[in-house]
């Protein structure tokens, strides 16, 4: 008798923490999705800035190094740095030869329409990409 008694209280015990935890879990997990999102978005801008003043003032050689350390202290960033119609200026991974034209990339064609994003899709080597792109209306858009 006690021994159903306490695996009843146990089972209710079950239920309630279950009951609880996976929707908090949840959302949780959606509020840090979201502030990482908002994070790479804030980042996205602030390299766009500092890109746009390299550019305006002719100093081209500045933007790999740029890419490059932003993409070393965020492990697995990848910075593309595109002028206004769209060529490849500089490429973090270097997978990309400078001068490319990626007007056609959907996150760069959207900056280039002055839209902004913030996306997640699976790349074309499987793992997931969390693309942000900034367009103010005079910055060089920056992925």
């Amino acid at each position: 008798m006690t021994l159903r008694l306490i695996l009843s209280y146990l089972a209710l015990a079950l239920l309630v923490l279950l009951g609880l935890e996976i929707p908090l879990g949840y959302l949780y997990a959606r509020g840090e999705e979201s502030r990482f999102s908002q994070s790479v978005e804030r980042d996205a801008s602030m390299l766009a800035e500092v890109a746009e003043e390299n550019i305006e003032k002719g100093n081209l050689t500045a933007l790999p190094a740029m890419g490059r350390e932003y993409a070393e202290a965020n492990t697995s960033a990848r910075v593309v740095i595109v002028d206004r119609t769209g060529q490849l200026l500089t490429d973090s991974a270097d997978a990309t030869a400078t001068g490319t034209t990626l007007a056609g990339d959907p996150d760069i064609a959207a900056a280039l329409r002055n839209q902004t994003t913030v996306t997640t899709r699976t790349g074309t080597d499987g793992t997931d990409v969390l693309a942000a792109t900034p367009a103010p209306p005079s910055a060089a858009p920056c992925r």
